[in-house]
């Protein structure tokens, strides 16, 4: 038996083992609660837990420039002035559709993103991943 006859079962070693890696990986990620906000001069960014891009975090766009990045289960808080602006996320080539926010000067904004679904990056990428305004969030 030569090694060429083992490939196949080293493969789907190798395989299995990744597997078991993001599982394990994927559990350490915490949900989002169901309720979150953050100081009253910021927009916060919760993401949610998913297996899609589970690894990469997603890159925030607040008003064009590049914010910062939020990762699966992450919540994470970006300055802003009070006013409108345009806030989306980004990965790869795929941008979500941007979110106008009407930004209070005393209230924290909360959003939630996440990624729809792995098949509309290749024939709707801006579908791909996706950013909304989570009004149980919205504090004073």
């Amino acid at each position: 038996m030569g090694l060429s006859d083992w490939t196949p079962l080293l493969i789907a070693l190798a395989w299995a083992a990744i597997m078991l890696w993001v599982l394990n990986r994927m559990r350490r990620v915490p949900a989002l609660p169901e309720r979150f906000s953050g100081p009253a001069d910021a927009i916060t960014i919760g993401r949610a837990k998913q297996y899609s891009a589970m690894l990469r975090p997603l890159v925030v766009i607040i008003d064009g420039n590049v914010a910062g990045r939020v990762g699966p289960g992450e919540i994470r808080h970006f300055p802003v002035a009070p006013g409108s602006h345009a806030v989306t996320v980004k990965l790869d080539w795929c941008t979500a559709r941007p979110l106008q926010v009407e930004k209070a000067a005393d209230r924290n904004m909360a959003l939630r993103c996440g990624i729809n679904s792995n098949v509309a990056a290749l024939f709707r990428p801006r579908d791909y991943a996706y950013i909304s305004q989570d009004n149980r969030g919205t504090t004073r």
